[in-house]
C-alpha cells in the first residue's frame, strides 16, 4: 500500500513538474532580484505596460496544439508506461529518430501519426564520481497529434525489441470528458 501511495505521489510530481516547465517556458520567469541585478550591472529594463488578456491568451493558444504527454519509467532494459495525459502541448517539430536516442512512434492502425526521439540519460555525470550509469530513469515526452493514436511503440535501443503500449483507454477516457474535442469526432 505504501508503495502504491509513493507511486501516485511520484506520478503527480512528474505531471506538475512538466506543467510548470511548460508554463515557465511559455510565460518566462524572472524575479525582482534578477531585475535589480540587471539594474545594478547597468542594464536597463523597460517600463511594464498592461497587456490585453484576450490578445495575450490568443497568442499563447496559437502556439499550442492538442497532444499527448506520456511518462515512462525505464529500469535496466524494461520500459513501463507510467502515465498518459491528453492536453495542449507546444507546437514543435518532433526530433528525428537517430541512434543513441529512445525512439517513440504513435500509430493509428498501420499509419504513423507522430514520431520523435528523446535522450535516454542512461549515463550521467555525478559530482565527485564522474560518469555513472543511471539504472532507473523517468522520461516524459509531449507529442503533438491531430488524430488519436491507438498505440505507442517505444524502442529503447536498436538491439532490443520495441515495446508497444495501448493508447485507446487514455483517449476513451479523454473523449468521455471532452466529447466535442476534434480528437473525439471519429468515436
Amino acid at each position: 500500500m505504501k508503495q502504491i501511495i509513493l507511486d501516485r505521489i511520484n506520478r503527480n510530481i512528474i505531471v506538475i513538474t512538466f506543467a510548470l516547465s511548460l508554463i515557465f517556458v511559455t510565460f518566462g520567469c524572472s524575479s525582482e532580484q534578477e531585475i535589480r541585478r540587471v539594474e545594478v550591472i547597468g542594464g536597463k529594463t523597460s517600463e511594464s505596460k498592461a497587456v490585453n488578456a484576450q490578445e495575450d491568451n490568443a497568442l499563447l493558444l496559437k502556439e499550442l496544439t492538442t497532444g499527448v504527454v506520456v511518462t515512462f519509467r525505464i529500469t535496466d532494459d524494461e520500459i513501463v508506461l507510467e502515465q498518459v495525459t491528453v492536453v495542449s502541448v507546444p507546437k514543435v517539430k518532433p526530433r528525428d529518430v537517430s541512434p543513441g536516442l529512445i525512439s517513440i512512434v504513435g500509430m493509428k492502425g498501420d499509419v504513423v501519426v507522430v514520431k520523435t526521439a528523446v535522450p535516454d540519460k542512461e549515463w550521467i555525470i555525478q559530482e565527485n564520481k564522474g560518469l555513472v550509469r543511471n539504472p532507473v530513469r523517468v522520461i516524459t515526452v509531449a507529442l503533438p497529434i491531430e488524430t488519436p493514436i491507438d498505440r505507442l511503440i517505444v524502442q529503447l535501443k536498436p538491439e532490443f525489441r520495441p515495446k508497444q503500449f495501448d493508447m485507446r483507454p487514455a483517449f476513451e477516457e479523454f473523449c468521455k470528458k471532452n466529447p466535442k474535442s476534434p480528437l473525439c469526432r471519429d468515436r
